[in-house]
């Protein structure tokens, strides 16, 4: 959804004196019983350190600025203990059939919810556009710090590096190259741009000079179709070592020897949805290389188009960043600790779960889950935290922005009806079952009458040969050929 409640502006007063009071009126309560009751004095102290510790241990941000201790420990065991719970509240939706929403992966007084808000007074560009381009300079800000994400021994993963390989479709005139400019601008031109090469010898030239840089797009379904052809024959090679991190040499009578070590880029490419299923082929899209990528749709707003496209408070924004950057302290290792690694396991299964349910295959949902730990490196620098360790919070976002790629997975996949032949076999399976009941077995003339979408016998043929696999419904299955097929499926008589 593109329609946006009324946001507090930067430049406007935050209500955080309305939360004074009531907390004075919950402590007199709290004293007043005290004074009342018949506690003895030794006891108030414990009792005091008890109304500390469940106060502070609810701003992971706070507590772990103890680092060390007797009070360190018990904060960290009872935030592991409630990692979990944290991240089934922020994905509740999930099980119910919904998704989040785009305001809910924007923290409430970072620089990310200022630019928002900024997008969305002044123009009526796809709200996607700004977060994503943020997500993707944060990401490139880190890749040019030579940040590494690391998890605890006992995990065995390996590191990983924080970066972003996007396609965003978005119709013409959605205001694609105005956004990256503005936050370029935002972003005071820290980040180091890759410039557009028009063939693969010059990307790879191009990767050596500018290794760790952004590289912006448009026009990105016209230059998948090239990959593999022509000037770009060995380009879609190179992608693929550069998303995985490989050393990159290539020889040539003409420029001699070019070798990129650790080659990584943050990508982010824009398309026009309609077209993009003209210029990638099915075939292409479920090949290795389509399947690293991340899509997002940005569709129209359906806000008023303003006569011409402004931007205010830019410039409070502008400084409000280079302060903040100021402040950071990027760090060439950013840690998963107990209490993420359960934020994002139970992010994990809740996830895929819903993938399953929505018949999206795992060579996708499980590149996508993954992302997690690229958003949460990102949240942690745009909220302006300044230590080493992943936060449960930080983890809440970026779970909740991987929720919403996988929804947007799901968009994309719908376009090729990859999932349909998914969605039919479930309900394929649940008429044979259904019969099973009644001691009925499922023929193919029963699934073509049965089944809304498998329209005529050759698709029931084969939904029936597909069932034959699945050892819940096996048994129940009549797989005797129907009449006008016999003789082109003879080979599977001996399944009868």
């Amino acid at each position: 959804m593109n329609t946006k409640p009324d946001k507090i502006s930067i430049n406007e007063p935050t209500n955080s004196q309305q939360t004074i009071e009531p907390l004075e009126k919950s402590t007199n309560a709290v004293v007043g019983n005290l004074q009342k009751s018949t506690v003895y004095d030794k006891e108030i102290p414990n009792l005091i350190n008890e109304f500390v510790f469940q106060a502070i241990s609810k701003n992971e941000k706070l507590w772990r600025l103890t680092k060390k201790g007797p009070s360190y420990d018990r904060f960290f065991a009872n935030a592991v203990v409630s990692a979990k719970d944290t991240v089934r509240a922020a994905l509740a939706v999930l099980p119910q059939g919904n998704w989040p929403t785009l305001d809910e992966c924007i923290p409430p007084g970072s620089i990310l919810n200022d630019i928002d808000v900024m997008f969305y007074k002044g123009t009526n560009f796809p709200r996607e556009l700004p977060f994503f381009n943020t997500l993707h300079f944060i990401s490139a800000l880190l890749l040019q710090n030579g940040t590494l994400i690391k998890f605890q021994e006992k995990t065995e993963a390996l590191p990983i590096y924080p970066d972003l390989w996007t396609v965003a479709l978005a119709e013409s005139g959605s205001g694609k190259t105005a956004t990256q400019n503005v936050i370029s601008g935002i972003m005071g031109n820290c980040v180091k741009m890759f410039p557009d090469p028009g063939s693969a010898a010059k990307f790879l030239e191009l990767l050596a000079e500018h290794n760790g840089a952004f590289w912006a797009r448009d026009e990105f379904g016209e230059f998948l179709k090239k990959l593999g052809h022509g000037p770009w024959e060995d380009g879609k090679d190179y992608l693929l070592r550069t998303y995985d991190h490989s050393n990159i040499e290539s020889t040539t009578k003409k420029d001699g020897k070019t070798f990129v070590n650790d080659a990584k880029l943050t990508v982010f490419g824009s398309t026009v949805p309609a077209k993009f299923r003209e210029k990638l082929s099915l075939d292409s899209l479920t090949d290795g290389f389509a399947q690293r990528l991340t899509y997002v749709f940005a569709p129209p707003s359906g806000r008023k188009r303003p006569p011409v496209p402004t931007f205010p408070g830019k410039a409070a924004i502008t400084e409000k960043w280079a302060d903040q950057r100021n402040k950071l302290q990027l760090h060439s290792v950013y840690r998963v600790d107990e209490v993420a690694w359960n934020a994002y396991v139970e992010a994990f299964d809740m996830i895929m779960e819903r993938s399953g349910s929505e018949s999206i295959p795992e060579s996708f949902s499980g590149r996508l889950v993954t992302l997690a730990f690229k958003y949460a490196t990102i949240m942690h620098v745009l909220l302006g935290k300044t230590d080493d360790v992943l936060h449960a919070d930080d983890m809440v976002y970026a779970a909740r922005i991987v929720a919403l790629n996988l929804r947007d997975l799901r968009k994309l996949l719908d376009m090729y009806e990859v999932t349909q032949f998914g969605d039919l076999a479930n309900k394929a399976k649940e008429k044979v079952i259904e019969n099973a009941k009644k001691k009925i077995k499922t023929d193919a003339r029963t699934i073509q009458q049965g089944v809304r979408g498998i329209d005529n016998v050759v698709q029931a043929w084969q939904m029936l040969e597909y069932l034959a696999d699945d050892p819940d419904c096996a048994p129940h299955l009549d797989m005797t050929i129907p009449r006008s097929l016999k003789g082109k499926y003879a080979f599977a008589e001996k399944k009868s």
